[in-house]
């Protein structure tokens, strides 16, 4: 998987470190992160995503279509947008994916086909961050919330 955004890998070494790594403590820890991945995996999906146009990590816009673009698009697949949204086929956007990529939660693309995903999404995703900048890292709003999110699930799990 290519790794685009990874959760906060430092306070959770910390915590680890901290509380003394115990097994059930691995545990909740463990849960706590994939509940905080996986919310601000949706909040990503939105904002890149988003069928009124995509915003990179920085909150810009992707600007909007070239006229000869747009009237591809809207001859192809009816879309009349004008703004950039990344959606064309929806094929990028169900290859992005919440998962582990060595022992680490992040948000990517399988960098290797696999029978299912679109073999070229992490060279797409590639590709459009040169032209649009940092597309699929965490906003500075989304890493507090994941942490944020992340402690608040552990302090659950360890009442």
């Amino acid at each position: 998987m290519k790794v685009t955004a990874k959760t906060d890998k430092q306070l959770n070494s910390t915590l680890m470190g901290t509380m003394l790594g115990s097994s059930v403590l691995g545990i909740y820890i463990d849960k706590a992160q994939r509940i905080a991945g996986v919310s601000i995996f949706e909040k990503v999906q939105t904002r890149v995503f988003n069928n009124g146009g995509g915003k990179n990590s920085k909150g810009q816009s992707f600007g909007t279509y070239n006229k000869k673009y747009k009237e591809v698009r809207a001859k192809k697949e009816n879309r009349t947008n004008s703004e950039i949204n990344l959606v064309f086929t929806g094929d990028l956007q169900r290859d992005f994916k919440f998962g582990v990529n060595n022992g680490d939660y992040c948000l990517g693309f399988e960098a290797e086909p696999n029978g299912k995903n679109n073999p070229n999404a992490s060279q797409k995703s590639e590709w459009l961050e040169e032209r649009y900048g940092d597309i699929f890292e965490l906003t500075t709003s989304e890493s507090n919330e994941y942490t944020e999110t992340f402690l608040f699930e552990l302090d659950k799990q360890l009442k």
